[in-house]
């Protein structure tokens, strides 16, 4: 298991955010954790089970939090020519040449980079990441404007050639 982007050649850049452990593993378990001390809260203060049931939108919450964090791989890095993608203990590259699109959310939270490949890898056909933070979130991510740019010209490349 590589710890820096130095262990996949020197160049490689991070464009995964730091807090993408916390966002998918952390967050949802404080989430739980509050919708059980409210679950436990009422019953200890004797509510009737009506007012219990009001907390069930709450676990719903939960789990729709969970699943869309679960899709999230834990590190993303650009190599030049490929991406280095890691989600747990599973890692693989996937060249420029193989991803088809770049789809970039602008108005959730958190940001995700979704990449649409040509090819399976190890993920399926689609990886999605949160990018690293910037500060106008109203524009298209830069990562994502920037793969785009790069994908264009690995595919025009791989065809010449």
């Amino acid at each position: 298991m590589h710890n820096s982007p130095s262990a996949f050649g020197g160049d490689a850049i991070r464009l995964s955010s730091r807090l993408t452990k916390f966002v998918v593993r952390i967050l949802p378990a404080c989430f739980l954790a509050l919708v059980g001390i409210l679950i436990v809260g009422a019953a200890i203060a004797g509510r009737d089970i009506a007012s219990l049931l009001l907390l069930l939108p709450l676990l719903g919450v939960y789990l729709l939090i969970r699943s869309e964090a679960s899709n999230f791989a834990d590190e993303v890095f650009d190599c030049g020519d490929s991406l280095v993608v890691r989600k747990g203990t599973v890692e693989d590259r996937i060249p420029l040449q193989d991803i088809g699109s770049v789809r970039a959310s602008r108005f959730s939270n958190p940001e995700r980079i979704t990449l649409q490949l040509s090819r399976h890898c190890k993920f399926g056909r689609e990886v999605a990441f949160i990018p690293v933070a910037r500060w106008h979130p109203f524009a298209r991510h830069p990562v994502a404007r920037e793969l785009n740019v790069r994908i264009n010209r690995a595919i025009r490349h791989e065809t010449r050639g």
